[in-house]
C-alpha cells in the first residue's frame, strides 16, 4: 500500500488523499498445451487456463480523482521511482497547491530500496513511518475494490478489454464515494486505536 496523506480543515471537516500503485487484476484466459508424454498430436492436446493480469496506480482525494497508470510485470525499484516521476508529485501538486504533504509507503522491497530512498530524499519528499499490516487505514483500498467489482462486471475476455474496462471505470468512479473512503479516516484511526490494533470494518 502506498499513499500521499494531508489533512486538511474544510467545510466538511477533516479530509485527505490518497496515492497508491498497488492494485492489481488478473483475468483468465484459455491457452492450448500439451499432455505430457504426447506427440504434437490433435487429439492429445487439451485446454489449460492460465492467468494474465496489469496492475495499477492512481490517485484519488475527498474532492477529485486523478490519473491512473497501468503496468504489466514484476514491480522493482526502477519502475516504482518511474512510476513516482510520472504520477507522484504531479498528483500531489493538483491536489494540494500549496502547503506541506507527506508520503506513506509499505515495506516491500521496492519501496526501501536504497535508490528508492534516494528519490525521495532528491525530490524532498518526507515519507511516513506506517505499520506492516495497515488496510484498515488506507482509503484508497476501499475505491480499488469497488473498481475491481465494477471492472469485473464486464466480464473482460482479453487484456486489452481488461485495460480497457479499468480505465473507462476509473474515470466513472464518484467522488462521493472518494469523499466518503477519505473522511472515514479519522473514525478508521479511532477504531483502531480501540481495538488495540486488531482487524476493524473497513
Amino acid at each position: 500500500m502506498l499513499k500521499a496523506i494531508r489533512a486538511e480543515r474544510t467545510t466538511g471537516g477533516e479530509c485527505c488523499g490518497a496515492i497508491t500503485p498497488c492494485s492489481s487484476w488478473a483475468i483468465r484466459l484459455g491457452n492450448t498445451s500439451l499432455t505430457p508424454g504426447h506427440a504434437c498430436d490433435a487429439k492429445y492436446l487439451q485446454q489449460a487456463d492460465r492467468l494474465e493480469g496489469s496492475s495499477g496506480f492512481g490517485a484519488a482525494s475527498a474532492q477529485t480523482l486523478g490519473h491512473v497508470e497501468l503496468y504489466e510485470g514484476a514491480l522493482d525499484a526502477r519502475r516504482y521511482q518511474s512510476i513516482l516521476a510520472l504520477n507522484l508529485v504531479k498528483s500531489a501538486h493538483t491536489f494540494w497547491p500549496s502547503g506541506q504533504w507527506w508520503y506513506q509507503q509499505d515495506n516491500a522491497s521496492p519501496h526501501t530500496a536504497g535508490t528508492s530512498r534516494a528519490w525521495f530524499h532528491t525530490h524532498g519528499i518526507d515519507v511516513l513511518d506506517f505499520p506492516p499490516w495497515s488496510s484498515d487505514l488506507s482509503p484508497i483500498e476501499n475505491l480499488w475494490n469497488d473498481l475491481k467489482r465494477r471492472v469485473y462486471a464486464h466480464h473482460p475476455q482479453t487484456m486489452e478489454e481488461l485495460k480497457h474496462f479499468i480505465v473507462v471505470e476509473w474515470q466513472a468512479t464518484q467522488l462521493s464515494f472518494c469523499s466518503h473512503a477519505c473522511l472515514s479516516l479519522p473514525q478508521r484511526l479511532q477504531l483502531v486505536l480501540a481495538n488495540k490494533g486488531h482487524k476493524i470494518k473497513y
